[in-house]
C-alpha cells in the first residue's frame, strides 16, 4: 500500500501548478476553520474522510493559491499523531517533513484534487498510512481532524539559508470512526429536486447536445456533507421502456459526483446507439443515490420528468407542413417565441419580425444591433427593433408597432422580400416575365413587387386556381380568416428562403468601386508559454500496436516536455533513457526540483531534491505505470485501464507525420495523442479526464534519439550525498 502512497507523492510532485517561489509574509491568505469533516467505513473496510470547502475557499482553490492541507489521527485517548506548531523558521518543507515521518499522505495540495459541484472531496485511509497492519473498529476508534496550511518561501540572513515559514489555521471538527463512534446514514432519500433541460447545438461543431441543471435540495446537501451523494439521470425515447427499467445505464459524471449541470452527446457516447436526436421525442428524470457501508445503494424518488424532440417544439401542426417545419427546427430557423406554439394559428407581426430577425441572423456575417433610440412606445422587444433597423418592417404609426396584430400574405410575403433584400442586397430582383395573379387587383400596390419575387422563386404559392390570396376584401372573408398567414405557413416560406438564398446570390453583380483597403495585421508574438497550434488532420493513420513496435526500438533518449492546463503553461520537466536507467526531473510543489532515477530491470527507484544532501531508495513495482511510465511508452499512466486508442488520421507536427490516436472510455473521448511515424515516439497529449477537470496538453520536445550517447553519469546520485533506503 506505501507504493500507492509513493505514487500519489509523485504525481502531485508532478502535476501541482500553484505555489510562488517566494511568497511574501503580505501575501497570505486569510483562512477560516474548514466548513466541514466527517469520516466514515466504505465496504471495503478502509476510512474515508469526506472534506467540504466553503465557497470562498473553493475560489482561492480555483484561483491557484497554494492551499494545503494537513492531517492528524489518534487512537482512542492517545495522543495526536502529530500536533505540530509550526511557529518559526524550518529548512525542511511539509512534504519534506512528512516524508522523513513515513506520512505522505498527512499533507496534500487541495489543486491537485477534483472537488464535486457542492466543494466537497473524498480522501482514502488505509491501516499502512496510519503505520498499521490492520483497522479494528471494534475494540478502537480512530479519530481524525484537518485544517488549512500555507508554505511559503523565506530567507533567513543569519544562516546565510532559504527555508520555510508555515501558516496554520484552524483545526476542523474532530471526526471518527469505530467503537466510540458511528456516522448515521438514512435509511432512504425523501427528496428528488428539480429537473430542467434544452437542447443545446455545440459552438465548434454544430451538433446538438442535452444540456441539463437542476436544484439541489439542502437535505441532500446536508447528506453530501456526511457521505459522497450522487445524481443520475434516466432516460428513454418515445414510448420505449426507461433505461432503468431495462438495466441500461444512466447518465452520470465518470466519477459519479454530485452536479448541478451536466451536458452529454448520445449520439458520441453511443449510449442509444446511431440516433437522430430530432427525429424522436426524449423523457429524462433524475434521482439522487448514496452507498452504503455495506455496499447496497439507496436512490431518491425520480423527478419531474423532462421532455425534448420533435413532439416538444409544436403543440400542433398541419400534416402537409410537418415535413418542411423539421427541416426549419434543424436548421434553427425557428425563434424561441414560435416553439411550442400551435402552429396552424395566425402569426402577429411580433412573432414574424423574429422569424425574419433569425433568418437574417442566420445568413448575414455581421452583428445585426438593435434601433436606438427606439421610436416606439408598445414594444421593447430587441428582435422588433432589429427588424426596424434592417427595413424588414415599420410602425403601424410613428409610434406604435402592434406587435400583436395578425398578418396576411401580402405583409409577410413583402417582409419576407425585405429580409431577403438585407440578406443580400445587390442580388437581382427583377419580376420581369412574372404573369400577374387572377386576383391581382385585390393586392396592394406596395406588395405587387415583394408577392411576385416570392412567387417567382416558388418561396410562396397561390391555390388550386393561382389565386395568390393576399388578405380578406370581402366581410366574409374577413370572418373566415381568408388570406392570413398562419405560423406554419410563415415557416415554411422563411425555410424555403433559407434554401434558395444561395441561389439568389448568385445574381448578385459584382461591385466596380474599389474595395476599401484592409490594414495587415501585426504578427502574432509568440511566447514560449504558449502551446503549439493545433495541426491540421487528414485521414489515414497506422495502428498503436505498429507505432509501439516502432519506440520500443529506441534505446536511448532525453527529452523535455511542458504541460498546459486551459492554455496556461503550468509545468515542465526533463526525462533521460539510456537501456534500463531512466532520469526523470520533476518540478515540486513548494519550489525546487526533485530527481527521480530508475533501474527498470531492478525495479529500484532513488529520489532527492537538488540542493539536498538526502536521498531515497525504494523497491518498486515494475508493472505499475503510475509510478513509472517508460519514457518510449504511448499510453500515459494516468489514463484509464478502459481506454481504447483507434486512428483518427495524420497530421503534420514539428515536420514529422503524426499518427492522431484518439482515446475513448464509455463511448466519450478522453485523449487524443499525437504520435510520429517515423520513430513511435508522442509529440503532444489533448486530454480532459473528468466532466469538470480542465483541458491539458502536454508537449514533447525530443532532443537525443538514439543519435547522441548519453554518459553513464547522467544516472549517478551526487558524490558525498546520504542514502536512506526506504522499506514499503
Amino acid at each position: 500500500m506505501y507504493k500507492k502512497v509513493v505514487t500519489l507523492f509523485v504525481i502531485c510532485a508532478l502535476l501541482t501548478m500553484f505555489l510562488p517561489a517566494y511568497a511574501q509574509e503580505e501575501e497570505r491568505p486569510a483562512l477560516e476553520k474548514p466548513e466541514s469533516f466527517t469520516a466514515r467505513i466504505d465496504e471495503y473496510g478502509h476510512i474515508v474522510l469526506r472534506l467540504k470547502h466553503s465557497d470562498r475557499i473553493m475560489q482561492l482553490i480555483k484561483d491557484r493559491v497554494g492551499i494545503l492541507c494537513e492531517f492528524d489521527w489518534k487512537i482512542n485517548d492517545g495522543p495526536w499523531q502529530f500536533d505540530n506548531k509550526w511557529d518559526g523558521f524550518n529548512e525542511q518543507g511539509l512534504f519534506e517533513y512528512y516524508e522523513s515521518q513515513d506520512a505522505y499522505w498527512a499533507v496534500k495540495i487541495l489543486g491537485d484534487y477534483h472537488h464535486e459541484a457542492e466543494n466537497a472531496l473524498d480522501i482514502w485511509v488505509y491501516p499502512e498510512s496510519l503505520q498499521l497492519e490492520e483497522f479494528d473498529f471494534q475494540n478502537n476508534t480512530y479519530y481524525f481532524r484537518y485544517r488549512y496550511l500555507y508554505e511559503y518561501s523565506v530567507y533567513d540572513e543569519a544562516a546565510d539559508v532559504w527555508g520555510y515559514r508555515v501558516e496554520a489555521y484552524p483545526y476542523s471538527d474532530i471526526a471518527a470512526v469505530g467503537k466510540d463512534a458511528e456516522v448515521a446514514l438514512p435509511d432512504s432519500i425523501r427528496e428528488s429536486g428539480t429537473l430542467r433541460g434544452e437542447l443545446k447545438n455545440r459552438e465548434d461543431t454544430g451538433l446538438p447536445y442535452f444540456y441539463f441543471t437542476c436544484d439541489i435540495p439542502e437535505s441532500i446537501k446536508e447528506l453530501n456533507k456526511k457521505t459522497k451523494v450522487w445524481n443520475e439521470i434516466d432516460w428513454k425515447i418515445g414510448n420505449d421502456k426507461w433505461a432503468s427499467e431495462k438495466g441500461e445505464l444512466l447518465v452520470m459524471t465518470g466519477v459519479q459526483d454530485l452536479w448541478d449541470n451536466i451536458d452529454f452527446d448520445p449520439i458520441d457516447e453511443g449510449r442509444w446507439g446511431e440516433i437522430d436526436i430530432k427525429e424522436n421525442t426524449y423523457y429524462f428524470r433524475m434521482r439522487f443515490c448514496f452507498q452504503n457501508p455495506n455496499g447496497s445503494i439507496v436512490y431518491s424518488p425520480f423527478s419531474n420528468v423532462v421532455q425534448i424532440g420533435v413532439a416538444a417544439f409544436y403543440q400542433k401542426a398541419s400534416e402537409w407542413a410537418e415535413g418542411e417545419l423539421k427541416d426549419a427546427y434543424e436548421k434553427d430557423l425557428i425563434p424561441d417565441i414560435l416553439i411550442g406554439a400551435d402552429m396552424t394559428q395566425p402569426i402577429t407581426r411580433e412573432e414574424f419580425a423574429e422569424l425574419a430577425v433569425r433568418l437574417c441572423e442566420k445568413t448575414i456575417d455581421e452583428d445585426i444591433l438593435p434601433a436606438s433610440p427606439n421610436p416606439f412606445t408598445d414594444t421593447t422587444n430587441p428582435q422588433i427593433l432589429k427588424a426596424y433597423k434592417l427595413g424588414i418592417t415599420t410602425g403601424t404609426s410613428k409610434t406604435a408597432f402592434s406587435p400583436n396584430l395578425l398578418i396576411n400574405r401580402e405583409q409577410c410575403a413583402t417582409m419576407l422580400y425585405r429580409a431577403i433584400k438585407a440578406i443580400a442586397p445587390d442580388a437581382d430582383y427583377s419580376i420581369e416575365g412574372v404573369k400577374d395573379f387572377p386576383d391581382q387587383k385585390d393586392i396592394s400596390d406596395w406588395a405587387v413587387e415583394g408577392t411576385k419575387y416570392m412567387f417567382k422563386l416558388g418561396i410562396i404559392k397561390g391555390d388550386s386556381n393561382g389565386n395568390f390570396m393576399p388578405k380578406a376584401v370581402t366581410t366574409a372573408q374577413e370572418a373566415a380568416g381568408y388570406g392570413m398567414a398562419t405560423r406554419e405557413a410563415a415557416i415554411l416560406m422563411t425555410v424555403r428562403t433559407f434554401d434558395k438564398l444561395p441561389e439568389i446570390e448568385l445574381t448578385t453583380a459584382q461591385p466596380t468601386a474599389t474595395p476599401t483597403p484592409q490594414p495587415t495585421a501585426a504578427p502574432t508574438p509568440e511566447p514560449n508559454t504558449a502551446p503549439t497550434p493545433a495541426p491540421q488532420s487528414s485521414s489515414g493513420g497506422m495502428e498503436l500496436s505498429a507505432l509501439e513496435a516502432k519506440s520500443s526500438k529506441i534505446n536511448q533518449l532525453y527529452y523535455e516536455w511542458t504541460q498546459y492546463v486551459d492554455g496556461e503553461k503550468y509545468n515542465e520537466g526533463k526525462v533521460w533513457m539510456k537501456g534500463s536507467k531512466v532520469k526523470k526531473e520533476d518540478p515540486l510543489s513548494t519550489g525546487g526540483t526533485m530527481i527521480y532515477i530508475y533501474d527498470m530491470e531492478k525495479g529500484l527507484c532513488t529520489s532527492y531534491s537538488v540542493g539536498g544532501d538526502t536521498a531515497h531508495r525504494w523497491d518498486y513495482d515494475l508493472n505499475d505505470p503510475g509510478v513509472l511510465e517508460k519514457p518510449t511508452g504511448i499510453r500515459s499512466w494516468f489514463v484509464p485501464e478502459d481506454v481504447i486508442f483507434k486512428p483518427a488520421g495524420t497530421e503534420t507536427m514539428n515536420g514529422q507525420v503524426c499518427t492522431v490516436l484518439v482515446g475513448e472510455s464509455e463511448g466519450m473521448e478522453v485523449i487524443r495523442i499525437w504520435v510520429s511515424e517515423e520513430t513511435g515516439l508522442k509529440l503532444r497529449e489533448d486530454y480532459v479526464l473528468g466532466p469538470d477537470a480542465p483541458r491539458a496538453l502536454i508537449e514533447y520536445n525530443y532532443i537525443i534519439v538514439d543519435d547522441v550517447p548519453i554518459d553513464d553519469s547522467v544516472f549517478e546520485i551526487p558524490a558525498g550525498m546520504t542514502i536512506e533506503e526506504m522499506d514499503f
